[in-house]
């Protein structure tokens, strides 16, 4: 098994069988798949580039020469190699690009790739983003090499093999991340931080090869200014739909920072209920309560037996909420009663009416209220969520703890 770098490949000279100049390599095109395989090589010969499929290219384990087993008079057997739509060039789409690092969730730049041929062919097996791998590019390599063992050093290499990166190497109007991608498995959060470090454009183009709801996770978890920006980037159908994945609260956030035109541009385009939530939302001044809270509760009927709570929950929390911790008792007019807490519900037989259940001594705020009520409330009566309602004791929305550790977070008051 031999290995080689790419660098020591390009721009080589290949010679055909009867040993005269064929050309020069200056690309090398793999296939696009777990185990990318080396197919044909991007060759210049004089005003022309072609590809030549690499079953006609060998490598001299003697002399190290590259050689075209053919002749120049053969030359049709170069002008029929078709390229599949998504193979790999990889000095053009792989060599000083950055890529994802999987295991260590970051962005590399490449510096390198390395190939190793066995029987069945040259395949790509890892990528070099150690400083070795710009020394052999500049060729001076083997001096610093010689250089460091004066001191009894070694220089050191990095590499990552190719199963443990991701390479956004297709058009970026083009990619597509499957849910086999492994970009895929990694946390929202860790997508979030790997995109932050990206350009806009780029990072955009990730945003739109994930499905709706994926994408939607990691712009939630995203900084503000790229999430504004990244919804500037996106076709307004596509900044639509990521929105419409994301809980009312974060949405309207995110439209709060751009322009009046920008954001009513969106908000006329989406379904009238989610705007109107999203209207809402935005109406309420940046230090209030209502700014900071969430349509995303749960309110019933005091006359309800936990039986048909506990069905009306599996669907709602299935379709809207996402964390629950207590649910809330209003009367026909929507007013603020009571509060059960999920353990309570779930300990009780299923005929028990939820006003047996419920607690009528609620700790609530107005949304009108400042926000620096918040904190000492739910520290105070040790609460994950505070219902908020209007001034005529209508329940519009909840607070949860999340929420506000995040506000802390991305305000300063954490590190």
């Amino acid at each position: 098994m031999r290995s080689y770098f790419l660098s020591s490949l390009i721009g080589r000279v290949i010679y055909d069988k009867d040993f005269l100049v064929f050309g020069y390599i200056k690309d090398l095109i793999s296939t696009n798949e777990q185990r990318p395989r080396i197919i044909a090589a991007v060759v210049i010969q004089k005003n022309k580039i072609n590809n030549v499929l690499f079953d006609l290219i060998e490598i001299n384990k003697q002399s190290n020469n590259i050689i075209f087993k053919h002749s120049k008079d053969e030359l049709t057997v170069v002008n029929s190699i078709k390229i599949p739509e998504n193979a790999i060039y990889l000095k053009k789409h792989i060599l000083d690009k950055q890529i994802v690092d999987i295991e260590g969730k970051k962005i590399v730049r490449v510096n390198d790739l390395r190939l190793t041929e066995v029987d069945s062919g040259i395949y790509l097996i890892a990528v070099d983003v150690g400083f070795s791998g710009l020394l052999r590019r500049l060729s001076i390599e083997g001096f610093f090499k010689s250089f460091f063992s004066l001191f009894k050093q070694s220089l050191s290499s990095r590499y990552i093999l190719w199963s443990d990166v991701e390479a956004l190497v297709a058009p970026l109007d083009k990619l597509t991340l499957k849910s086999s991608s492994k970009l895929s498995t990694m946390h929202p959060s860790e997508l979030a931080d790997i995109i932050e470090s990206l350009d806009i454009k780029t990072g955009a183009a990730i945003m739109s090869a994930f499905e709706k709801a994926k994408a939607a996770d990691i712009l939630e978890e995203l900084n503000i200014k790229h999430q504004s920006n990244i919804i500037k980037h996106l076709p307004l159908k596509e900044s639509i739909d990521l929105l419409d994945n994301m809980p009312f609260d974060e949405a309207a956030y995110i439209l709060d920072d751009l322009s009046y035109i920008e954001s009513q541009e969106i908000l006329k385009n989406m379904k009238p209920e989610t705007s109107e939530a999203i209207k809402e939302l935005m109406s309420y001044e940046e230090d209030t309560a209502g700014s900071f809270m969430s349509k995303e509760f749960i309110a019933l009927s005091p006359d309800m037996t936990v039986s048909e709570a506990l069905k009306i929950i599996r669907g709602k929390v299935l379709d809207t909420v996402e964390i629950l911790w207590s649910i809330h008792l209003v009367n026909p007019s929507n007013q603020l009663n009571a509060n059960i807490s999920i353990k309570d519900l779930l300990a009780s037989t299923p005929t028990k009416k939820l006003s047996e259940l419920a607690d009528y001594k609620v700790v609530y705020l107005y949304a009108k209220d400042d926000k620096k009520k918040i904190m000492p409330l739910m520290v105070k009566y040790h609460l994950i969520s505070i219902p908020i309602v209007d001034d005529n004791n209508v329940l519009v929305g909840s607070i949860y703890l999340h929420d506000i550790v995040s506000e802390l977070f991305d305000s300063g008051y954490i590190n």
